[in-house]
């Protein structure tokens, strides 16, 4: 009996050298910015397809936190839901991952600064739903990609305009 107990402690101390130590961001590591070439089309073109790309994303107006068109400024605070299964997914325990938008359009291209990322877990048992910043590579890599789509969605949203005049 003690050589099988002597065994499990030196098996999992084993295991906690063999593990990758996480990786701590920066602070500046903690902000996506993605800028995107939008040749041919003006300020007020890109913003306007932008605005209409959030109200059919997020499925709301009032997702728009704070617009100006003037500047081409949006700011939408959205969140993502992280789920690793489908049952996850069907019982609604995916983690989320908030965050903020900071959207700006000038001429012929537009600038989408992530900020604010959070993820919250969802409550389990006793213990209770909370969040946490993204600190850890491994988190921001889980998010960055999500978010990285957004950009050329945005961008053909763009190139196809209001073309709703010709139906």
């Amino acid at each position: 009996m003690r050589n099988f107990v002597a065994i499990a402690i030196v098996l999992s101390v084993a295991g906690c050298f063999s593990m990758e130590p996480r990786v701590r961001l920066a602070e500046e590591d903690r902000v996506i910015t993605q800028v995107i070439e939008a040749p041919g089309h003006a300020q007020a073109q890109i913003y306007g397809a932008t605005v209409l790309w959030i109200v059919e994303k997020f499925e709301s107006a009032k997702s728009l936190d704070y617009e100006n068109r003037q500047d081409g400024t949006l700011i939408v605070k959205r969140a993502l839901n992280l789920c690793r299964s489908s049952y996850e997914a069907q019982s609604g325990k995916c983690r989320r991952a908030p965050f903020t938008m900071r959207f700006e359009a000038k001429d012929n291209r537009f600038k989408i600064t992530y900020t604010d990322i959070l993820i919250v877990y969802p409550a389990r048992g006793r213990i209770r739903s909370y969040s946490e910043p993204v600190e850890y590579q491994d988190q921001m890599d889980e998010i960055k990609p999500l978010l990285l789509k957004n950009g050329p969605e945005i961008l053909d949203r763009v190139n196809r305009g209001s073309n709703s005049d010709t139906w």
